[in-house]
Protein backbone atom coordinates (compact mmCIF):
# COMPACT_ATOMS: atom_id res chain seq x y z
CA UNK A 1 0.00 0.00 0.00
CA UNK A 2 1.33 3.43 -0.90
CA UNK A 3 2.20 5.91 1.81
CA UNK A 4 -0.63 8.32 2.56
CA UNK A 5 -1.08 11.14 5.03
CA UNK A 6 -3.74 13.51 6.23
CA UNK A 7 -4.41 16.41 8.55
CA UNK A 8 -7.66 17.00 10.44
CA UNK A 9 -9.07 19.76 12.60
CA UNK A 10 -11.98 22.06 13.41
CA UNK A 11 -12.67 25.56 12.07
CA UNK A 12 -14.41 28.01 14.41
CA UNK A 13 -15.32 31.65 14.00
CA UNK A 14 -15.99 33.57 17.22
CA UNK A 15 -16.13 30.22 19.02
CA UNK A 16 -18.74 28.74 16.67
CA UNK A 17 -18.27 26.00 14.01
CA UNK A 18 -17.89 27.38 10.50
CA UNK A 19 -17.77 26.08 6.96
CA UNK A 20 -14.59 27.29 5.28
CA UNK A 21 -12.22 26.31 2.50
CA UNK A 22 -9.10 24.92 4.17
CA UNK A 23 -5.81 24.38 2.38
CA UNK A 24 -2.55 22.76 3.53
CA UNK A 25 0.86 24.15 2.64
CA UNK A 26 4.30 22.69 3.20
CA UNK A 27 6.20 24.41 5.99
CA UNK A 28 9.53 23.69 4.29
CA UNK A 29 10.43 25.08 0.89
CA UNK A 30 10.53 22.45 -1.87
CA UNK A 31 11.79 22.61 -5.41
CA UNK A 32 9.46 23.71 -8.24
CA UNK A 33 10.14 24.38 -11.89
CA UNK A 34 8.72 27.76 -12.95
CA UNK A 35 9.28 28.98 -16.52
CA UNK A 36 12.11 26.51 -16.88
CA UNK A 37 13.93 27.64 -13.73
CA UNK A 38 14.03 25.76 -10.44
CA UNK A 39 12.87 27.74 -7.43
CA UNK A 40 12.32 26.82 -3.78
CA UNK A 41 8.87 27.66 -2.41
CA UNK A 42 6.33 26.21 -0.03
CA UNK A 43 3.90 23.89 -1.74
CA UNK A 44 0.09 23.52 -1.68
CA UNK A 45 -0.60 19.93 -0.65
CA UNK A 46 -4.38 19.63 -0.70
CA UNK A 47 -7.63 21.29 0.30
CA UNK A 48 -11.07 20.57 1.72
CA UNK A 49 -14.15 22.35 3.11
CA UNK A 50 -15.01 22.25 6.78
CA UNK A 51 -18.48 21.10 7.85
CA UNK A 52 -20.66 24.20 8.53
CA UNK A 53 -22.40 22.45 11.44
CA UNK A 54 -19.38 20.96 13.22
CA UNK A 55 -16.40 22.80 11.68
CA UNK A 56 -14.66 19.44 11.12
CA UNK A 57 -12.33 18.97 8.15
CA UNK A 58 -9.86 16.41 6.82
CA UNK A 59 -7.31 17.06 4.08
CA UNK A 60 -5.66 14.14 2.30
CA UNK A 61 -2.13 15.34 1.55
CA UNK A 62 -0.41 15.09 -1.79
CA UNK A 63 1.88 12.04 -2.25
CA UNK A 64 1.75 11.07 1.42
CA UNK A 65 3.58 14.24 2.46
CA UNK A 66 5.01 13.69 5.94
CA UNK A 67 6.82 16.89 6.89
CA UNK A 68 5.43 19.80 8.90
CA UNK A 69 2.62 21.83 7.34
CA UNK A 70 0.45 24.89 7.87
CA UNK A 71 -3.33 24.80 7.39
CA UNK A 72 -5.00 28.01 6.20
CA UNK A 73 -8.77 28.61 6.46
CA UNK A 74 -10.22 31.01 3.90
CA UNK A 75 -13.49 32.89 4.22
CA UNK A 76 -15.75 33.08 1.15
CA UNK A 77 -14.94 36.44 -0.43
CA UNK A 78 -17.61 36.02 -3.07
CA UNK A 79 -17.43 37.50 -6.57
CA UNK A 80 -17.20 40.99 -8.05
CA UNK A 81 -20.37 42.99 -8.52
CA UNK A 82 -21.70 42.49 -12.05
CA UNK A 83 -24.68 44.40 -13.41
CA UNK A 84 -27.99 42.59 -13.80
CA UNK A 85 -26.75 39.09 -12.90
CA UNK A 86 -28.93 36.54 -11.15
CA UNK A 87 -27.81 35.44 -7.69
CA UNK A 88 -28.93 32.27 -5.92
CA UNK A 89 -29.38 31.81 -2.19
CA UNK A 90 -25.97 31.70 -0.49
CA UNK A 91 -24.18 33.57 -3.29
CA UNK A 92 -21.86 36.29 -2.02
CA UNK A 93 -20.89 39.58 -3.64
CA UNK A 94 -18.06 41.82 -2.48
CA UNK A 95 -18.14 45.58 -3.07
CA UNK A 96 -15.84 47.08 -5.68
CA UNK A 97 -14.36 49.17 -2.86
CA UNK A 98 -13.61 46.76 0.01
CA UNK A 99 -15.22 47.68 3.31
CA UNK A 100 -14.59 44.57 5.41
CA UNK A 101 -17.93 42.96 4.55
CA UNK A 102 -19.42 40.72 1.88
CA UNK A 103 -23.11 40.51 1.02
CA UNK A 104 -24.81 37.13 1.09
CA UNK A 105 -28.01 36.35 -0.79
CA UNK A 106 -30.84 35.10 1.42
CA UNK A 107 -33.57 35.42 -1.24
CA UNK A 108 -32.70 34.85 -4.91
CA UNK A 109 -33.08 37.64 -7.44
CA UNK A 110 -31.29 39.91 -9.94
CA UNK A 111 -28.77 42.59 -9.02
CA UNK A 112 -29.35 46.18 -10.20
CA UNK A 113 -27.65 47.70 -13.24
CA UNK A 114 -25.57 50.11 -11.17
CA UNK A 115 -23.61 49.06 -8.12
CA UNK A 116 -25.67 50.05 -5.09
CA UNK A 117 -24.60 51.70 -1.89
CA UNK A 118 -23.94 48.68 0.29
CA UNK A 119 -25.56 48.93 3.70
CA UNK A 120 -23.56 47.41 6.55
CA UNK A 121 -26.28 45.86 8.71
CA UNK A 122 -25.63 42.34 9.94
CA UNK A 123 -29.10 42.01 11.52
CA UNK A 124 -31.48 43.05 8.74
CA UNK A 125 -31.45 42.07 5.06
CA UNK A 126 -31.59 44.71 2.32
CA UNK A 127 -33.02 44.64 -1.18
CA UNK A 128 -30.49 45.08 -3.99
CA UNK A 129 -32.34 44.95 -7.29
CA UNK A 130 -34.73 42.06 -6.67
CA UNK A 131 -32.31 40.06 -4.49
CA UNK A 132 -32.49 40.16 -0.72
CA UNK A 133 -28.99 40.23 0.82
CA UNK A 134 -27.40 40.68 4.24
CA UNK A 135 -23.96 41.97 5.30
CA UNK A 136 -21.50 39.37 6.65
CA UNK A 137 -18.12 40.24 8.16
CA UNK A 138 -15.26 39.08 5.93
CA UNK A 139 -12.69 37.28 8.04
CA UNK A 140 -9.07 37.32 6.99
CA UNK A 141 -7.42 33.92 6.46
CA UNK A 142 -6.64 32.02 9.65
CA UNK A 143 -3.42 29.99 9.90
CA UNK A 144 -2.71 27.00 12.14
CA UNK A 145 0.64 25.28 12.41
CA UNK A 146 3.18 23.96 12.05
CA UNK A 147 1.44 20.57 12.25
CA UNK A 148 2.91 17.10 11.77
CA UNK A 149 0.58 15.11 9.46
CA UNK A 150 -0.95 11.80 10.46
CA UNK A 151 0.46 8.97 8.37
CA UNK A 152 -2.17 6.56 7.02
CA UNK A 153 -2.35 3.73 4.49
CA UNK A 154 0.70 1.85 5.74
CA UNK A 155 0.46 3.07 9.31
CA UNK A 156 3.06 5.36 10.88
CA UNK A 157 6.04 5.62 8.54
CA UNK A 158 9.49 6.61 9.69
CA UNK A 159 11.15 9.55 8.01
CA UNK A 160 13.81 8.60 5.46
CA UNK A 161 15.97 10.61 3.03
CA UNK A 162 13.46 9.66 0.32
CA UNK A 163 11.40 12.58 1.67
CA UNK A 164 14.07 14.94 0.33
CA UNK A 165 13.76 13.68 -3.26
CA UNK A 166 10.02 14.26 -3.72
CA UNK A 167 10.60 16.88 -6.42
CA UNK A 168 12.93 14.81 -8.61
CA UNK A 169 16.09 16.34 -7.17
CA UNK A 170 19.39 15.06 -8.53
CA UNK A 171 21.65 13.23 -6.12
CA UNK A 172 21.99 9.89 -4.37
CA UNK A 173 21.25 8.24 -1.04
CA UNK A 174 23.42 5.33 0.07
CA UNK A 175 22.71 3.11 3.07
CA UNK A 176 25.20 0.22 3.12
CA UNK A 177 23.68 -1.01 6.40
CA UNK A 178 20.78 -2.09 4.15
CA UNK A 179 22.46 -5.27 2.94
CA UNK A 180 20.03 -5.60 0.04
CA UNK A 181 21.83 -2.66 -1.62
CA UNK A 182 25.28 -4.32 -1.64
CA UNK A 183 26.76 -6.58 -4.32
CA UNK A 184 30.18 -8.15 -4.73
CA UNK A 185 30.47 -7.40 -8.46
CA UNK A 186 29.98 -4.10 -10.27
CA UNK A 187 27.19 -5.65 -12.36
CA UNK A 188 25.19 -6.16 -9.12
CA UNK A 189 24.49 -9.85 -9.63
CA UNK A 190 26.17 -11.42 -6.56
CA UNK A 191 24.92 -10.22 -3.18
CA UNK A 192 27.39 -9.00 -0.58
CA UNK A 193 25.27 -9.68 2.49
CA UNK A 194 27.94 -11.30 4.65
CA UNK A 195 30.45 -9.47 6.83
CA UNK A 196 33.75 -9.27 4.96
CA UNK A 197 32.24 -9.55 1.49
CA UNK A 198 33.86 -7.19 -1.03
CA UNK A 199 31.49 -4.54 -2.36
CA UNK A 200 31.72 -3.86 -6.09
CA UNK A 201 28.31 -2.16 -6.34
CA UNK A 202 26.21 -0.14 -3.89
CA UNK A 203 22.69 0.74 -5.01
CA UNK A 204 21.25 4.22 -4.73
CA UNK A 205 17.99 4.38 -2.69
CA UNK A 206 16.91 7.79 -3.99
CA UNK A 207 15.28 6.28 -7.13
CA UNK A 208 17.81 8.16 -9.28
CA UNK A 209 19.61 4.91 -10.04
CA UNK A 210 23.15 6.19 -9.35
CA UNK A 211 24.91 2.94 -8.45
CA UNK A 212 28.39 3.42 -6.95
CA UNK A 213 30.76 0.78 -8.33
CA UNK A 214 34.32 -0.51 -8.33
CA UNK A 215 35.57 -2.54 -11.28
CA UNK A 216 38.89 -3.55 -9.69
CA UNK A 217 38.40 -6.43 -7.26
CA UNK A 218 41.36 -5.46 -5.06
CA UNK A 219 40.04 -1.90 -4.63
CA UNK A 220 36.60 -2.84 -3.29
CA UNK A 221 35.65 -1.84 0.28
CA UNK A 222 34.24 -4.56 2.54
CA UNK A 223 30.78 -5.06 3.96
CA UNK A 224 31.13 -4.40 7.67
CA UNK A 225 27.41 -4.92 8.44
CA UNK A 226 26.24 -2.35 11.04
CA UNK A 227 29.30 -0.20 10.36
CA UNK A 228 28.44 -0.02 6.67
CA UNK A 229 31.42 -0.08 4.35
CA UNK A 230 35.01 -0.53 5.52
CA UNK A 231 37.60 1.30 3.39
CA UNK A 232 41.18 0.14 3.89
CA UNK A 233 42.99 3.44 3.28
CA UNK A 234 45.22 1.83 0.66
CA UNK A 235 43.29 1.68 -2.59
CA UNK A 236 39.59 1.17 -1.77
CA UNK A 237 36.99 3.49 -3.26
CA UNK A 238 33.65 3.48 -5.10
CA UNK A 239 32.70 5.79 -7.95
CA UNK A 240 29.64 6.92 -9.89
CA UNK A 241 28.18 9.70 -12.02
CA UNK A 242 25.75 12.47 -11.04
CA UNK A 243 24.71 14.55 -14.05
CA UNK A 244 23.66 17.96 -12.73
CA UNK A 245 24.86 21.55 -12.92
CA UNK A 246 24.50 22.08 -9.14
CA UNK A 247 23.47 25.64 -10.00
CA UNK A 248 21.03 25.54 -7.08
CA UNK A 249 23.69 24.39 -4.65
CA UNK A 250 24.69 21.11 -3.08
CA UNK A 251 24.53 19.23 0.22
CA UNK A 252 26.75 16.28 1.13
CA UNK A 253 26.11 14.47 4.41
CA UNK A 254 27.54 11.32 5.95
CA UNK A 255 27.92 9.30 9.09
CA UNK A 256 31.60 8.41 9.21
CA UNK A 257 34.36 7.09 11.46
CA UNK A 258 38.04 7.45 10.63
CA UNK A 259 39.85 4.26 11.58
CA UNK A 260 43.45 5.31 10.92
CA UNK A 261 44.82 8.77 10.50
CA UNK A 262 42.28 11.57 10.68
CA UNK A 263 44.41 13.80 8.45
CA UNK A 264 43.85 14.42 4.71
CA UNK A 265 41.00 11.92 4.47
CA UNK A 266 38.55 12.30 1.56
CA UNK A 267 34.94 11.23 2.09
CA UNK A 268 33.49 12.46 -1.21
CA UNK A 269 35.06 14.15 -4.23
CA UNK A 270 33.96 15.17 -7.70
CA UNK A 271 36.58 15.49 -10.43
CA UNK A 272 37.69 18.77 -12.00
CA UNK A 273 39.47 17.57 -15.13
CA UNK A 274 43.09 16.67 -14.26
CA UNK A 275 43.73 19.62 -11.95
CA UNK A 276 41.89 18.65 -8.79
CA UNK A 277 38.40 18.28 -7.37
CA UNK A 278 35.65 20.75 -8.14
CA UNK A 279 33.81 19.52 -5.03
CA UNK A 280 35.53 17.83 -2.11
CA UNK A 281 34.49 16.91 1.43
CA UNK A 282 37.59 15.87 3.35
CA UNK A 283 39.68 16.44 6.42
CA UNK A 284 42.60 18.82 6.25
CA UNK A 285 46.20 18.00 7.09
CA UNK A 286 45.44 18.92 10.70
CA UNK A 287 42.34 16.73 10.94
CA UNK A 288 39.55 19.29 10.69
CA UNK A 289 36.66 18.90 8.27
CA UNK A 290 36.89 20.99 5.09
CA UNK A 291 34.54 21.60 2.18
CA UNK A 292 36.05 22.90 -1.04
CA UNK A 293 34.66 23.89 -4.41
CA UNK A 294 36.50 25.31 -7.38
CA UNK A 295 34.76 27.76 -9.70
CA UNK A 296 34.96 31.39 -10.76
CA UNK A 297 36.31 31.91 -7.27
CA UNK A 298 37.17 29.14 -4.86
CA UNK A 299 34.45 28.44 -2.30
CA UNK A 300 35.64 26.95 0.94
CA UNK A 301 34.93 26.49 4.62
CA UNK A 302 36.76 24.66 7.39
CA UNK A 303 35.42 23.47 10.72
CA UNK A 304 37.43 24.35 13.81
CA UNK A 305 36.74 21.11 15.71
CA UNK A 306 39.48 18.51 15.27
CA UNK A 307 38.03 15.08 14.52
CA UNK A 308 39.07 12.11 16.64
CA UNK A 309 40.03 8.72 15.22
CA UNK A 310 37.65 5.91 16.16
CA UNK A 311 34.63 8.17 16.79
CA UNK A 312 31.49 8.34 14.67
CA UNK A 313 30.47 11.79 13.43
CA UNK A 314 27.51 13.21 11.58
CA UNK A 315 28.99 15.57 9.04
CA UNK A 316 27.19 17.81 6.57
CA UNK A 317 28.49 20.37 4.11
CA UNK A 318 26.46 22.59 1.81
CA UNK A 319 26.73 25.51 -0.56
CA UNK A 320 23.86 27.91 -1.15
CA UNK A 321 24.47 30.09 -4.24
CA UNK A 322 21.56 32.39 -3.33
CA UNK A 323 23.20 33.44 -0.06
CA UNK A 324 26.81 32.68 -1.03
CA UNK A 325 27.23 30.68 2.18
CA UNK A 326 29.22 27.51 2.68
CA UNK A 327 28.01 25.67 5.77
CA UNK A 328 29.71 22.82 7.61
CA UNK A 329 28.03 20.85 10.39
CA UNK A 330 29.85 18.40 12.66
CA UNK A 331 27.31 16.69 14.91
CA UNK A 332 25.38 19.75 16.19
CA UNK A 333 28.08 22.37 15.71
CA UNK A 334 27.47 24.53 12.62
CA UNK A 335 29.91 26.96 11.04
CA UNK A 336 28.98 29.23 8.13
CA UNK A 337 31.27 31.23 5.90
CA UNK A 338 30.31 33.69 3.17
CA UNK A 339 31.80 32.97 -0.27
CA UNK A 340 31.53 34.61 -3.68
CA UNK A 341 32.43 31.70 -5.94
CA UNK A 342 30.38 29.29 -8.03
CA UNK A 343 30.86 25.59 -8.55
CA UNK A 344 32.84 24.70 -11.67
CA UNK A 345 31.16 21.29 -12.16
CA UNK A 346 33.44 20.34 -15.04
CA UNK A 347 32.85 16.61 -14.63
CA UNK A 348 29.99 14.36 -13.55
CA UNK A 349 32.16 11.66 -12.00
CA UNK A 350 32.51 11.28 -8.23
CA UNK A 351 34.38 9.05 -5.83
CA UNK A 352 33.72 7.85 -2.30
CA UNK A 353 36.83 7.32 -0.20
CA UNK A 354 39.37 8.76 -2.65
CA UNK A 355 40.38 12.14 -4.10
CA UNK A 356 41.34 10.86 -7.59
CA UNK A 357 45.05 11.11 -6.73
CA UNK A 358 45.53 7.83 -4.80
CA UNK A 359 44.92 9.48 -1.44
CA UNK A 360 42.60 6.79 -0.12
CA UNK A 361 40.70 7.01 3.14
CA UNK A 362 40.66 4.51 6.00
CA UNK A 363 37.12 4.80 7.30
CA UNK A 364 33.82 3.15 8.18
CA UNK A 365 30.88 4.63 6.27
CA UNK A 366 27.33 3.57 7.27
CA UNK A 367 25.48 6.43 5.50
CA UNK A 368 26.08 8.88 2.64
CA UNK A 369 23.76 11.44 1.07
CA UNK A 370 24.18 13.91 -1.83
CA UNK A 371 21.56 16.29 -3.24
CA UNK A 372 21.59 19.25 -5.62
CA UNK A 373 20.34 21.91 -3.20
CA UNK A 374 20.94 23.20 0.32
CA UNK A 375 18.75 21.69 3.03
CA UNK A 376 16.52 23.65 5.35
CA UNK A 377 17.33 23.55 9.07
CA UNK A 378 14.41 21.18 9.62
CA UNK A 379 15.54 18.86 6.82
CA UNK A 380 19.09 18.90 8.18
CA UNK A 381 17.85 17.92 11.65
CA UNK A 382 15.70 15.13 10.18
CA UNK A 383 18.61 13.78 8.16
CA UNK A 384 20.93 13.83 11.16
CA UNK A 385 18.33 12.03 13.31
CA UNK A 386 17.88 9.39 10.60
CA UNK A 387 21.61 8.74 10.32
CA UNK A 388 21.80 8.27 14.10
Amino acid sequence: MAQASKVSGVVQIDGMPAGRTVRAFGYNATAHTVNGAEVYLSKSLGHSTSDPDTGDYTIDLLAGYGQEIFVVAFDDYGVDFISDISVAVGKRIHPTTPNGYVFETISAGTLPTDEPTWIVDTETSQLYGTASMIARPFYRPMVHGPITPEMTGTGPIAWTPANLFTNSEAGAWYDPTDLATLYQDQEATIDASQTGDPVGAMLDKSANGITATQATASARPLNNTADGLLFDGTNDYLQGIIVDSFSNGITIAAKVRFNGTRNSQTIFSKRNGDSGNDIQLATSGSGVLSFLGWGLNTITNQHTDTLVTGTYYYIEASYNPQTGQVKIKVNDVVQTLANSGTLANTSSGFRIGDDWFANNTEMSLPKLFIINRPLTDVESAELKAWMG
